[in-house]
């Protein structure tokens, strides 16, 4: 956070606990762009519920690097459900890449976007 500070071109940082309640009012966002947040060992599934409500209906839910998809039942159903229950829909999943093509990078990157009902 600090060194986001001295960069001084955020506007606001937050600093909050996805799996807790986060501190926005309902439908706040146009856009909610998470990169790296959804992988191994990081924020669960049920975080999901609380990105919904904090972004704005017809607005943007924007996962990168999903990889834990193919591996993990919890997301896998918690996203269908999620699309089932009409809370939010898939408008595109993205070709898998490397984002870093002259690596050894061994996960490839995929963007999927979904837009909140």
């Amino acid at each position: 956070m600090n060194k986001a500070r001295q960069k001084n071109v955020y506007r606001e940082l937050y600093q909050q606990v996805l799996v807790e309640h986060l501190d926005f009012s309902s439908n706040s966002f146009d856009a909610n762009i998470n990169v790296g947040l959804f992988t191994y060992n990081h924020a669960p599934s049920h975080a999901f519920d609380e990105l919904i409500r904090i972004t704005k209906p017809e607005c943007y839910i924007i996962l990168m690097r999903p990889d834990f998809y193919e591996s993990s039942q919890d997301f896998k159903a918690k996203m269908a459900n999620l699309e089932s229950s009409d809370q939010w829909q898939l408008i595109e999943r993205g070709d898998k890449y490397y984002s870093h093509p002259n690596t050894k990078q061994k996960t490839p990157v995929e963007i999927w976007t979904y837009q909140v009902q």
